[in-house]
């Protein structure tokens, strides 16, 4: 059976944050053209709109590396569909970003203090605006609790050095502990102690690696870094983590560490972002699968 790829993207307005890459931007620093709604992206007309895109889905079009986009790839753009911030996170916004101090550290880091909830630098500007941004984005709004349940659950593949593929299925629960939006909760939970947010999933096949489970938990303190346990249903042992692994592949995969809370979870006080620009961007918004759960993916190959 051949499959296909094809998606829906749509333009959003992104801020643009790096040390190294320039943004390709008009002289107002936003980029001057656009995307109608409707345009098909393929592999013979990709080129003219990489403007638009993230440097690895370029890197993916121009086939540069093993990951690469097949050939009858298909990216359709649809409208740009703008999400509202919940009233809670935006009301704690306009309460507390006043608060909000950013603190050198004395190895050349920074930090903020004073940060209770919502948006920490709603209007970020110098000096270092790239990383008030990057702060914005690990304060952005999460629901109070997440939960993917075992109908509902995550889907990972993995394709090892000899071209093996396999594919885990996992459930996740992830907790926001402090900074809390949502009507109805405490901003703190009361058994929050030092801690932030807590992160646990637990795989439910295959078989062979069934109740294998894993917890992270990040701290009220950013300069601490997050704290990662493993459970082996092998050894009936938790194992934890060195803290400062940070680079280490996590699961057989080509992610770490830093890669993980939906996309980003690095230990922000470590690193350093410039601001470059704003550009429009292509992104994969409202995505929803549509498969049942009775033809989900159990084994690749």
């Amino acid at each position: 059976m051949k499959l296909g790829l094809k998606l829906v993207f749509a333009i959003i307005v992104a801020a643009g944050l790096a040390t190294g890459s320039a943004i390709a931007a008009g002289p107002d620093g936003a980029a001057a053209n656009t995307i109608p709604p409707g345009t098909q992206i393929t592999m013979q007309n990709w080129n003219q709109y990489k403007q638009f895109m993230p440097d690895g889905m370029v890197a993916l079009f121009q086939g540069t590396y093993f990951w690469k986009m097949p050939p009858d790839v298909e990216i359709d753009v649809g409208p740009t569909i703008i999400h509202p911030l919940p009233k809670g996170y935006l009301n704690a916004t306009e309460k507390y970003a006043s608060q909000v101090k950013l603190v050198e550290l004395p190895g050349g880091g920074l930090t903020i203090s004073g940060y209770s909830a919502g948006i920490p630098f709603p209007n970020p500007g110098e000096p270092h605006r790239g990383w008030k941004i990057l702060a914005n984005m690990w304060y952005r709004y999460t629901p109070r609790l997440t939960v993917w349940t075992t109908e509902n659950s995550g889907t990972d593949c993995y394709q090892d050095n000899y071209g093996n593929i396999s594919s885990d299925h996992e459930i996740f629960v992830d907790r926001l502990l402090r900074h809390v939006t949502d009507p109805g909760a405490p901003m703190v939970d009361p058994a929050a102690g030092d801690r932030a947010e807590s992160r646990y999933g637990m795989v439910i096949d295959p078989e062979q690696k069934k109740y294998t489970a894993f917890l992270s938990i990040y701290y009220e303190d950013l300069t601490r870094l997050p704290g990662s346990f493993g459970f082996s249903p092998a050894r009936r042992q938790v194992i934890q983590s060195s803290p400062a692994s940070r680079c280490q592949p996590s699961a057989g995969a080509d992610f770490t560490a830093d890669d993980y809370r939906y996309g980003f979870g690095g230990n922000i006080p470590t690193f350093s972002a410039d601001f470059l620009g704003t550009r429009k961007i292509l992104a994969l918004l409202d995505y929803q699968a549509r498969l049942p759960p009775s033809r989900r993916i159990t084994s690749c190959r």
